[in-house]
């Protein structure tokens, strides 16, 4: 079929980098994955606003998990890069 997108899920290393994760934290943290998975290798917008709404959350609730999620990621000029 065309146009479906599959991405590759490691299961036991999701879990593993993520145990210190509250449930909220890990939803954002997969909704960002996947966001990365589509765009390509170029990376997501380091826009608090748009990556917010990327997850799904408030910017209220956005600031306050911020730090958590971005441990993920690594800031390329003004993008956000996942391995």
């Amino acid at each position: 079929m065309t146009g479906i997108l599959t991405v590759p899920f490691h299961i036991g290393d999701f879990l593993k980098g993520t145990l210190h994760m509250d449930t909220l934290e890990k939803g954002a943290y997969l909704m960002l994955l996947l966001a990365h998975y589509q765009i390509g290798p170029e990376g997501l917008p380091n826009d608090d606003k748009k990556l917010s709404r990327i997850c799904g959350v408030t910017m209220k609730v956005w600031i306050r998990i911020k730090p958590i999620i971005l441990q993920k990621f690594t800031v390329s000029g003004e993008k956000l890069v996942h391995e």
